[in-house]
């Protein structure tokens, strides 16, 4: 399938592009294919056709930050369907991702860093009364995240495939997370917020990326997100740099602090469902990393 996946992405690329293209496969969460030469970049990624209203959402997501940030924002090109996947094709920012900036020494890592904060509390300004999936127009369509009931479908799979010892599966399912997620006010999130989803250049940060999840709830996940991928890739002097730049737009609750630690356990452990659910696992040292964290993170709580 891969191959098939290939071909039709190096077709309709140059189709639509009116010109031959050389194309490379990244295999992420989604199958991507970059354009692999010195012209303007594009990239076009699949997923399952169950999940394409994604790929809408991040069209049109980026659309609205165009017109209410000063983010560089990729416009996509074509949304369609081969076989049984959804596909986007779309602009790719030039630049270099955050996580790569920080192995430099060409930029200034705290700065870079308290953008990334200040550009999230920034889209965390937009609010709503419901928690759910966000769809076209902006629209909030209920449904169960961030709750209990989710949080057990997770662990179902991880319990499945034996990746925690039944003590920490114990531990797990005691954990509210009604509670937990059931404070705070309703933003925009990104729910993906990550060092490779931002693109930075030698003015600073550029552009936000992947906006295929984004939601309406309470901003715990993506603050948890950003400083969990942080701490994994050894940088754990920034987060309160992080947090700064942050809270110079928004503040960041004394709930969140006082439960950081099972808000980044719960974004683990959706992590690694995820990557177990997937027929083969596409990103195994990262896989094999986040299983690392959560089992020190356990061994830490359950004591």
């Amino acid at each position: 399938m891969n191959e098939q996946l290939c071909a039709f992405a190096q077709q309709k690329l140059n189709e639509t592009l009116k010109e031959e293209r050389l194309i490379k496969a990244i295999y992420q969460h989604n199958m991507v294919f970059i354009t692999d030469d010195d012209k303007a970049p594009y990239l076009i990624k699949f997923v399952p056709i169950k999940d394409m209203k994604r790929l809408y959402i991040e069209r049109d997501i980026a659309e609205y930050l165009k017109e209410t940030t000063t983010l560089v924002m990729p416009k996509v090109i074509l949304i369609g369907t081969f076989q049984e996947y959804g596909y986007l094709l779309r602009e790719m920012v030039e630049g270099m991702t955050l996580e790569e900036a920080l192995k430099t020494s060409n930029y200034d890592h705290a700065s870079l860093i308290e953008e990334a904060g200040y550009h999230l509390a920034r889209l965390h300004l937009k609010t709503f009364d419901d928690k759910g999936i966000i769809d076209r127009g902006l629209n909030v369509i209920p449904e169960l995240i961030y709750t209990q009931e989710e949080f057990n479908h997770f662990l179902k799979i991880i319990e499945q495939k034996n990746l925690l010892s039944i003590e920490y599966i114990r531990y797990l399912k005691s954990l509210d997370i009604d509670r937990l997620f059931g404070k705070g006010e309703n933003v925009l999130c990104h729910a993906d917020y990550h060092l490779k989803n931002i693109i930075v250049s030698d003015d600073g940060m550029k552009s936000v990326i992947d906006f295929e999840w984004m939601s309406s709830a309470p901003p715990y996940d993506d603050l948890a997100m950003f400083v969990l991928m942080l701490e994994l890739e050894g940088y754990p002097e920034l987060i309160e740099i992080f947090y700064k730049g942050y809270s110079s737009v928004k503040t960041i609750d004394k709930h969140y602090y006082e439960n950081v630690e099972l808000f980044k356990v719960y974004r683990l452990v959706t992590m690694i469902a995820y990557q177990a659910s997937l027929e083969q696992v596409t990103m195994t040292a990262f896989f094999q990393a986040i299983r690392a964290m959560l089992d020190t993170k356990l061994n830490s709580l359950v004591k």
